[in-house]
């Protein structure tokens, strides 16, 4: 299935307040990932939406799907999708490795990043959830590892990219390596972040992220970093993803940047480091472009 997914090069998340200036700058952003909760929320940017789709590749993203969750994915939730889903006609869609997302009556709140445990028994539910939601949604499903600010001790636990890769065992489903969780939960958990990447199912992985978080200075969480998409990515994370390009044929990479924007210029900048680093790496799919 992911044979067919076309290059897509160096892309950004889509964000609401930035639209006018990702239209302005076509040239630099390869493509657009579309966070869909954020148009189930809000329909009235529909005119955004086709905007979007008119001017861009689009991969679709989501965080409300719990695909970890033993009663299954919210199956109101997937009805309310669909519709959005056909009218933005992403390439591919996305959502994590996590359980307890519970959206209310509007979309407007939920518990979002709950880890699960790492276990074989986990890893079929989520097979099972995964293969109801491609009934249901017909695009090809990718799940990214978790940002988590503890470890579930559990009987027959598995390192975490041992149990993504249980996972994705003897499916069409694909990976959405996040780079900079990986980094952040090596800083605050004190694992090697190059192991973690050797044991990981990187020859699935379809598409990356990027992003630049914070460390607490004060509080009861001082000195914890969070995947806050506020900063730049740091220069950690690119030598790590070059590291995983290596291995990870990835079609796309992501640069996520959820607020305290900087000028746009400083966006494209990092683009162009992506770009870049998908040009010289010899797991890379060969864009018809040339990029």
């Amino acid at each position: 299935m992911f044979d067919q997914i076309p290059f897509l090069g160096a892309g950004l998340g889509y964000q609401h307040d930035l639209h006018a200036e990702i239209l302005a700058n076509r040239a630099g952003i390869d493509f657009l990932e579309v966070p869909t909760d954020q148009f189930l929320r809000e329909p009235d940017w529909s005119t955004e939406l086709m905007e979007i789709k008119d001017n861009f590749p689009t991969v679709a993203h989501g965080i409300y799907m719990s695909l970890g969750d033993a009663a299954g994915p919210h199956l109101d939730y997937l009805d309310r999708l669909a519709p959005y889903i056909d009218s933005l006609d992403p390439v591919l869609f996305s959502d994590h490795i996590d359980m307890g997302n519970i959206p209310d009556d509007d979309l407007g709140k939920y518990f979002h990043g709950m880890q699960v445990p790492f276990t074989a028994e986990q890893a079929e539910v989520f097979r099972r959830n995964m293969h109801l939601f491609q009934s249901r949604i017909g695009r090809p499903l990718l799940v990214e590892n978790l940002f988590y600010n503890f470890v579930l001790p559990m009987p027959g636990s598995l390192p975490e990219p041992v149990f993504i890769g249980e996972i994705l065992k003897d499916t069409e489903f694909g990976l959405l390596l996040d780079v900079t969780n990986i980094y952040l939960n090596s800083l605050n958990q004190g694992f090697d972040p190059y192991e973690w990447l050797d044991q990981a199912p990187l020859e699935r992985t379809v598409q990356v992220h990027v992003a630049g978080g914070e460390q607490a200075r004060s509080g009861p969480r001082a000195g914890e970093w969070s995947d806050t998409h506020s900063r730049p990515v740091p220069d950690a994370v690119w030598r790590m993803l070059e590291y995983a390009l290596q291995r990870a044929p990835a079609k796309g990479i992501l640069l996520e940047r959820d607020q305290d924007y900087p000028p746009i210029e400083e966006l494209l900048d990092e683009l162009s480091i992506a770009r870049q680093l998908m040009k010289r790496n010899p797991s890379t799919p060969v864009s018809p472009e040339g990029r």
